[in-house]
């Protein structure tokens, strides 16, 4: 909320592009927020694509995993110039193995 709060996004010039596994996730902080630009999207592939700076938060490395190798996963969208921000507690090696595939697409 506090991106959103401050002005950093949300805004007209740099809406908040996001998605959940749980959409309703999604479309409750649109709510909250009626009057920022709030963007769901219906993938990870969608939210990489209309963003440079991706944050993912997932519950486990399981999940992370899962969405980030799905067909319309994170990795899927990954072309030069991506970053992505893992915030998972991940294992050493799957934060390796996640960074070289990324860096393979250009990101």
């Amino acid at each position: 909320g506090c991106l959103l709060k401050d002005g950093v996004a949300g805004t007209v010039d740099t809406p908040l592009i996001i998605w959940n596994r749980t959409t309703s996730k999604c479309h409750a902080l649109q709510a909250q927020f009626p009057d920022k630009n709030i963007q769901v999207s219906s993938s990870p592939k969608e939210v990489v694509v209309g963003c440079t700076t991706i944050f993912s938060m997932l519950s486990t490395p399981a999940a992370s995993k899962a969405v980030f190798e799905a067909e319309d996963g994170t990795l899927a969208g990954i072309t030069e110039g991506k970053l992505i921000v893992d915030c998972a507690t991940l294992a050493e090696s799957d934060m390796k193995r996640m960074s070289d595939q990324v860096k393979e697409k250009g990101g």
